[in-house]
């Protein structure tokens, strides 16, 4: 019998007709098209199945390493990395700086922290959808995001707080022990975000969804065949992407509020233009990513426009936080530049009376 043949594409391909009761739809079977038709010869009672093998163009769940798109993503990732190494770096170089104190250099690091984790998350998008690889994706991506992003949403709510809601503009002062945020609370704040951001992923994934762990399905692919592909518990779990979606886009809102709040306070202290470059930015990339992945099927171009995308804000971050700082310390001066600064935000004072002036 066909089903026992010692070739193990005859075979293979036997059994897989028979569990599908020899349908005639159109199969894909190790890399190649499968489909049988019935014959019915014209002597009564003879009748065989025609099976036809052919090469087949198949539709991925996955990118392999075999592939040019694996060593693309790779190269990609990796320039993004380097800047963020390089950002870091000039950060730390700087640090007792005037100028870069009071940026508060710990809220840039937080910022470049999460810039990394997104760079090595677009590199875990690689490879077979596994137990581990599907949980490290839908909690990997959705945290780092969030640790790039809450740090410079909670820097502009303290400045709001100090230099619109009141005015104390002490902390500015060079040595004083004041500051926008202290070091511990600027981590409580941000592991807020983060658990709040595990919290829905949890409720989602676990408590309305399958979880993460991978399932296989047998689909109608784009070239017109049944091919069984294997995707992660979260690939169809609309609960988790929309809700993870609105967290996100409430921290732009809010973002953009306050940035329009303080954007009379010295952009060397609020980092008003910073902020609202890598909100914009980060908005129109992500919508555009988000239409991309929601209307198309291939895995590999989605994969690809996400990193293409995340890498293209990481860069433009890293550019943004690190760039108007080094061009007043080099190019202007830091005591120079950080009395500049200090003399604008006493400038806006005096040109809004309506605040309440509190040393």
């Amino acid at each position: 019998m066909a089903s026992q043949s010692t070739d193990s594409i005859i075979s293979g391909a036997t059994n897989k007709l028979i569990k599908k009761d020899f349908s005639t739809e159109l199969l894909i079977y190790e890399g190649m098209y499968l489909q049988c038709s019935l014959y019915t010869d014209p002597v009564e009672g003879v009748a065989w199945y025609i099976v036809v093998l052919s090469p087949a163009t198949l539709e991925i769940d996955h990118i392999a390493p075999d592939t040019a798109l694996y060593g693309a993503v790779i190269a990609i990732a990796t320039i993004a990395i380097v800047c963020v190494v390089i950002a870091a770096t000039i950060t730390i170089f700087y640090w007792k700086s005037r100028m870069m104190q009071l940026t508060q250099p710990f809220f840039t690091l937080l910022v470049l922290g999460g810039c990394l984790l997104l760079c090595i998350s677009c590199m875990v998008f690689l490879g077979k959808n596994t137990s581990t690889s599907c949980a490290s994706r839908a909690f990997l991506f959705n945290l780092a995001l969030t640790l790039a992003f809450a740090p410079l949403l909670i820097k502009c709510w303290r400045v709001y707080i100090l230099f619109v809601k009141s005015w104390k503009v002490n902390v500015l002062f060079h040595g004083t022990q004041n500051k926008l945020i202290s070091i511990p609370v600027l981590i409580i704040f941000v592991i807020t975000f983060l658990l709040v951001d595990i919290l829905i992923a949890i409720v989602t994934l676990y408590g309305v969804g399958s979880g993460t762990d991978p399932y296989t399905a047998t689909v109608l692919t784009s070239n017109g065949a049944y091919a069984e592909l294997t995707y992660c518990g979260f690939h169809n779990n609309n609960t988790f992407f929309y809700t993870e979606l609105v967290y996100k886009l409430l921290q732009v809102l809010f973002s953009s509020y306050l940035v329009f709040s303080i954007r009379n306070v010295a952009d060397a202290v609020a980092g008003t233009k910073v902020l609202m470059g890598i909100v914009y930015n980060t908005a129109f990339i992500g919508a555009l990513i988000l239409g991309i992945s929601r209307s198309v099927s291939n895995i590999g171009l989605v994969i690809m426009c996400i990193t293409v995308g995340v890498c293209f804000c990481v860069v433009v971050t890293c550019l943004l936080l690190v760039l108007p700082v080094m061009y007043r310390i080099l190019v202007i001066g830091d005591k120079e530049a950080a009395a500049e600064v200090i003399d604008e935000m006493f400038k806006g004072k005096l040109n809004d009376v309506s605040l309440p002036y509190d040393l």
